[in-house]
């Protein structure tokens, strides 16, 4: 196979992997929860298996402001008692995906469902609720990440599918849709276990937008090198 083949190659597999949808086990209660959510008190407004928002591995913040966060529910092995000890294990926040060690819990208390986060412009600086993290990310892109304990085991799930076992989808994200959530607002469902019900954490993100992956735009790049490569040599 000539190089500009294998290129081209890499960008179709690369954008292909990002663009499948995620497939939700039967036992999910994930599709309640977003019914349970939707204003008019209209179910199927967003069916959670065919309205998944694709390429929603990296974000950015898009007010320089803040992003805010607000808890919907926390479902743990099924277990929709939301006062089960077990919830306390969650945490929920975000990571400098070109930095791993970099993270910021974003993690809500019994006293206050809501948590903000801002990322400066000059210096990557991340606060929360106003104040300052400590925490310098490298850019304004970061991925959310979901850790939690269920009988003894602790799982950690990321935004980012190769940060995952097997490459696997741990994070699923739903658009507002009339009836469905606030204008700019979106849903997150988390399943960091990777048992397929993503049902094990639920949260609605605003001030902030999925963006193509750095690498995912190099390796499609390349793709589209090899097709100018394969111009230029057809017209000699």
């Amino acid at each position: 196979m000539k190089i500009k083949s294998i290129l081209l190659s890499m960008g179709l597999v690369a954008f292909t992997a990002i663009s499948n949808a995620a497939v939700i086990n039967g036992n999910s209660e994930l599709q309640g929860v977003v019914d349970s959510a939707i204003l008019s008190q209209s179910s199927g407004i967003v069916d959670v298996q065919n309205d998944q928002v694709l390429n929603d591995e990296v974000w950015a913040v898009f007010q320089p402001s803040s992003s805010t966060s607000s808890f919907i529910a926390t479902f743990w092995g099924g277990n929709t008692n939301t006062t089960d000890p077990s919830a306390n294990t969650a945490v929920f926040g975000i990571y400098d995906i070109y930095d791993f060690s970099k993270t910021v819990d974003l993690s809500f208390s019994s006293f206050n469902n809501n948590v903000t986060f801002s990322i400066r412009a000059s210096d990557g600086r991340v606060g929360v609720n106003n104040l300052d993290s400590g925490i310098n990310f490298t850019a304004n892109q970061f991925g959310f990440y979901n850790t939690n304990t269920f009988q003894g085991t602790t799982y950690t799930g990321y935004s980012q599918m190769s940060r995952n076992a097997g490459g696997k989808d741990a994070m699923l994200t739903y658009n507002h849709k009339n009836g469905f959530l606030n204008p700019g607002q979106k849903l997150l469902a988390f399943d960091p276990n990777l048992s397929g019900d993503f049902d094990d954490l639920v949260v609605t993100i605003e001030s902030a937008a999925p963006v193509p992956a750095p690498g995912v735009l190099a390796l499609m790049g390349l793709g589209l090198a090899g097709i100018g490569l394969s111009r230029r040599k057809t017209k000699k």
